[in-house]
């Protein structure tokens, strides 16, 4: 039910909705879609909220210079990862989602090149945290991501994706495929789904019988799930 509020909102959002014509006799009663005030209104929100940029803080362990001197540099680091990251565009879009959705989904996962770590933005039309009451106020146990991406990403960044693909009844499809990413406080597990057609709809497209593919899977060393998902406060909602 969740899901398809969000999905309702992104629609009138982006003013894909069909307009009712009230001048045709006995036709049916419409709600009003209004697409041009909600994304008026998702857009100034927004960008009002993610004008103001967080001010990072590291405090010393010590009272000592090179203390100090330490936390400076910790500090300097997590502002050149927020900036290779992009996050200042991301936050943005986060926003977005916020307003319009009541949620959204940001994840620090390891960079393989830099050998350190980046800062993702995901859709919370695809992300599935752990169930917790409203009043729960802790952060998820475990929580799983759909994103799409091409061939050509799926196999430079996991060769050994290529012997999946070899024998792939839909390699020739020009789509996305569906990449699943499991993250919990023990293990982060990523891999293939299937391909993307059509996008999210009702009618399964994939081939019968067709199987997924595990890509990798390592211990998550942080020790807990690096993924923000907040909800918006409400009445009966903490957060």
């Amino acid at each position: 039910i969740l899901i398809r509020q969000m999905i309702e909102v992104r629609d009138r959002y982006n003013g894909d909705v069909v307009l009712p014509v009230p001048d045709v006799d006995q036709s049916p009663t419409l709600d009003i879609p209004t697409p041009r005030l909600i994304a008026m209104s998702i857009d100034s929100n927004a960008r009002r909220a993610a004008s103001p940029k967080p001010t990072i803080v590291c405090p010393a362990f010590k009272p000592s210079k090179k203390s100090q001197d330490s936390a400076d540099t910790r500090r300097k680091m997590m502002y050149s990862k927020w900036t290779e990251s992009q996050l200042p565009i991301k936050s943005y879009r986060a926003y977005r989602y916020l307003c319009a959705y009541g949620t959204m989904a940001m994840v620090v996962v390891p960079d393989n090149q830099t050998r350190t770590a980046k800062i993702e933005l995901r859709d919370p039309l695809t992300a599935y945290p752990e169930l917790r009451d409203p009043s729960d106020i802790r952060a998820p146990k475990n929580v799983g991501f759909i994103y799409g991406r091409s061939i050509d990403w799926i196999t430079s960044h996991y060769p050994q994706a290529q012997e999946f693909f070899s024998n792939a009844a839909a390699k020739e499809w020009d789509t996305l495929w569906d990449v699943v990413e499991w993250i919990d406080e023990y293990e982060i597990v990523i891999g293939i789904m299937g391909p993307r057609i059509p996008a999210y709809s009702p009618q399964d497209a994939r081939p019968y019988g067709y199987g997924g593919w595990e890509l990798a899977r390592y211990p998550n060393k942080a020790g807990m799930v690096p993924v923000v998902m907040p909800r918006r406060v409400t009445l009966d909602r903490v957060m």
